[in-house]
């Protein structure tokens, strides 16, 4: 959980997951400017709001508590992480709606799917450090220092 006495990463804990239905809705009625949703708005947000809350907090948050007690917590490395991380999750959500529609697992992933992935885990990530106040140079940099290499 963050940290309830910095309300900056409570803000982005809560904010930071609706960029993906967000994402969902606003991508599609831009591309082809029109309402594209039916009847599947509802099917979209049932899965995109849940999934996203959950992966922030079983894979995000770990992320960026690894990232401050290793000193690389930055923009760079949260949102290269949450890149990564958001392939992963939408890897295993594939993985589990093929068993809720199909009965059986669709274990392929197509660069597509990888690539739809990162974009989402990189529009949550970047979210988050922009929201918490999450800057370019690392945490344990001090002010007016650069970072040193990695």
């Amino acid at each position: 959980m963050p940290d309830p006495n910095n309300p900056r990463l409570v803000l982005a804990t809560l904010v930071a997951p609706l960029a993906v239905p967000v994402a969902l809705v606003v991508v599609p009625v831009i591309s082809c400017a029109c309402w594209p949703f039916y009847y599947d708005l509802p099917w979209i947000l049932g899965f995109a709001v849940p999934v996203s809350y959950l992966a922030t907090l079983l894979v995000g948050l770990p992320l960026t508590r690894l990232l401050k007690k290793k000193n690389r917590l930055n923009l760079q490395f949260l949102v290269a992480g949450g890149t990564l991380m958001g392939t992963m999750v939408f890897y295993i959500f594939s993985v589990f709606l093929g068993l809720l529609l199909t009965s059986s697992p669709v274990l392929e992933f197509s660069t597509y799917a990888a690539l739809f992935g990162a974009v989402l885990g990189l529009l949550v990530s970047l979210t988050f450090g922009l929201v918490a106040g999450i800057t370019w140079r690392s945490s344990g940099t001090p002010a007016g220092k650069p970072a040193a290499a990695p």
